[in-house]
C-alpha cells in the first residue's frame, strides 16, 4: 500500500476497549482531494475509527498515516492538536455569543487581520452566505449553521477534514441536499475528507467512495454504483439498497438455473457446475411486463410515487421484488407478468 501520495492510509488498524476489539484489521486509502465515507449500522465501529484518525483513540494494532506521515501506531501517537486534521462533530459547537465572522476566524488567530478578513469573505461566498458576517448563529437556519461549521473547519486549510454524523440533527429531506452542497465546498477548496454516517443517501450524495463497515470489519470500499451493483459480501448486498437472495444452481461456466428460468452471466462464473448458489436480485432486476408469459402473484405492494415496488411470489413459492410503473396499480393477490432484466449476475455460495 503506497501511502506517500495518499491523504490518509489505514494499514491493518485494530481498536478496542478492555478485551473487546471494536475495529478489526481495517486497511483503506483515501487519495488527495478525495471524499470518503464510513457507512454502517450503529455500533459497527465507524465513529471509533474516525476518532482514532483524529488522535483520540490509541491503536491496538496497525498504522495510520496522513500524507505519508506516521501519526498512529502501537508505539506512536501524535496528539490531535498536532495533526493536520480538523474534525466536525455531531454537535455544531458554533459559539453562540460570537458573530459568524468571529466563528470563521476562530482557527485563524495566527493569520494577519487582512488575511483573516479576506479568508472570511472568501468562505462566506463559498457557502452562499455573503453579507452574513455580522449575524449570530441563532439567526441562521440549521442548514446554514451546518455550512458555517464546515467553513470554520476548513478555514485554516487542513489537509484532512473529518465529519462525524454532520447532518444527524437536520430533517431527512434536507440531508441529501446539504451533503451535495458540502461536497461542492470541499471540492472547490481541494480538501480531502472522511465522513461517518448511517444514512446511505447522505453517503452517496457526499462521497466519491464509501467504506461499508459491519461488526468492526471493512466489508467493501468502493463507489456507490459498485456497492449497489457488485457487492462483495452478503452484508453489503443486504445493507445497500433493497435486495432478495434467490436459490439457484450453476449449470455451467455461463449459466445458472433458478425460479426465474435459465439466466446467462456476462462473465465466467467462479463456481463449479451443479454448485448451489444464491442470486442477488435488486427491485429493478425484475420488471412488470403485461406481455410476458412468466407470471407471479403480488403479495405486497408499496407505492413510491414514481413507481410501485411489488413483492411477488413465483410459481415455486419463492418471493422477489418487482419494479412497476406508477400507472400499473395492481392489487394484492393479482397475478401479473414479470420479466427478468439482469445485466450482471451477483452470486454467493449457498
Amino acid at each position: 500500500m503506497n501511502s506517500a501520495s495518499a491523504a490518509l492510509t489505514l494499514d491493518q488498524v485494530s481498536l478496542g476497549y478492555d478485551q473487546r476489539l471494536v475495529v478489526k484489521d481495517v486497511s483503506m486509502q483515501l487519495q488527495a482531494g478525495e471524499i470518503g465515507c464510513l457507512l454502517g449500522p450503529s455500533g459497527c465501529g465507524k465513529s471509533t475509527l474516525l476518532r482514532a484518525i483524529c488522535g483520540f483513540e490509541p491503536l491496538r494494532h496497525g498504522r495510520i498515516r496522513i500524507e505519508g506521515e506516521l501519526v498512529s501506531s502501537t508505539d506512536r501517537l501524535v496528539q490531535p492538536e498536532q495533526r493536520p486534521v480538523v474534525m466536525v462533530f455531531q454537535e455544531l459547537a458554533l459559539f453562540p455569543h460570537m458573530t459568524i465572522a468571529d466563528n470563521l476566524a476562530f482557527g485563524l488567530h495566527h493569520w494577519s487581520k487582512a488575511q483573516q478578513q479576506q479568508r472570511i469573505e472568501q468562505l462566506l461566498e463559498l457557502i452562499a452566505l455573503p453579507g452574513m458576517a455580522q449575524r449570530y448563529p441563532h439567526e441562521l437556519s440549521g442548514g446554514q449553521q451546518q455550512r458555517v461549521a464546515v467553513a470554520r473547519a476548513i478555514a485554516p486549510r487542513p489537509k484532512l477534514l473529518l465529519l462525524d454524523e454532520p447532518f444527524s440533527s437536520l430533517d431527512a429531506e434536507l440531508r441529501e441536499d446539504l451533503a451535495e452542497q458540502i461536497r461542492d465546498i470541499l471540492i472547490a477548496e481541494g480538501i480531502s475528507a472522511l465522513m461517518v454516517t448511517h444514512d446511505q443517501l447522505e453517503a452517496f450524495a457526499m462521497a466519491d467512495r464509501v467504506a461499508v463497515m459491519h461488526a468492526g470489519e471493512l466489508q467493501q470500499f468502493d463507489s456507490a454504483f459498485n456497492l449497489y451493483h457488485q457487492p462483495a459480501t452478503r452484508f453489503v448486498a443486504g445493507f445497500i439498497g433493497q435486495s432478495t437472495l434467490l436459490p439457484a444452481t450453476v449449470r455451467d461456466e455461463r449459466h445458472i438455473d433458478c425460479s426465474l428460468g435459465s439466466l446467462v452471466s456476462d462473465q465466467i462464473l467462479p463456481f463449479a457446475p451443479q454448485q448451489a448458489v444464491e442470486l442477488m436480485l435488486r427491485p429493478d432486476d425484475v420488471l412488470h411486463d403485461d406481455e410476458s408469459l412468466q407470471r407471479a402473484t403480488i403479495v405486497r405492494k408499496r407505492f413510491r410515487g414514481s413507481h410501485f415496488l411489488y413483492t411477488v411470489q413465483l410459481a415455486d413459492g419463492q418471493q422477489v421484488y418487482c419494479h412497476a410503473s406508477s400507472h400499473h396499480n395492481h392489487q394484492i393477490g393479482e397475478t401479473i407478468g414479470i420479466e427478468p432484466h439482469i445485466d450482471h449476475l451477483v452470486l454467493f455460495e449457498r
